[in-house]
C-alpha cells in the first residue's frame, strides 16, 4: 500500500472540505500538521490492513478524511462492499475528529 499517496490524496481533501484548496496546497501545512497526518494515515492503514486492496490510494485518503471528520460522505456511501465499507467507517471514527486553521502570520495549516 503506498501511503505517500494516501496521504497526498488525505491533504487534499482536507484543503477541499474546508475550503482552502484554492489559495492553498499540501505545501502550506505545517511540519507538525505533516507529523500528525502521516502518523494518522500510517495507523489507519495498518488497521484496515486486508480490506483496503480493492480501494485506490486517492479513495483510501479521501474517505478516510471525510469519514474521521463526519462530513456526511465517506467509505459507506461509495457503494463498496457494505461489510468492508462499515468495517473502515468503524476504524476511521476511532480517530478523533480535526479542522484546519492558518496560522497567523506564518501562511501555514494547523490542525486544531
Amino acid at each position: 500500500m503506498d501511503n505517500a499517496t494516501i496521504l497526498h490524496h488525505y491533504l487534499h481533501a482536507a484543503l477541499w472540505t474546508e475550503g482552502l484548496d484554492g489559495e492553498f496546497d499540501i505545501k502550506h501545512f505545517s511540519p507538525s500538521a505533516m507529523t500528525r497526518a502521516k502518523s494518522d494515515v500510517d495507523s489507519f492503514v495498518k488497521q484496515a490492513k486486508g480490506l483496503l486492496s480493492n480501494l485506490t490510494p486517492e479513495m483510501i485518503g479521501h474517505d478516510f478524511w471525510l469519514t474521521r471528520n463526519h462530513h456526511g460522505a465517506g467509505f459507506w456511501d461509495r457503494g463498496y462492499d457494505k461489510d468492508i465499507a462499515d468495517k473502515l467507517t468503524d476504524i476511521s471514527q476511532t480517530f478523533k475528529e480535526i479542522n484546519l486553521e492558518v496560522g497567523d502570520g506564518d501562511n501555514k495549516i494547523y490542525f486544531l
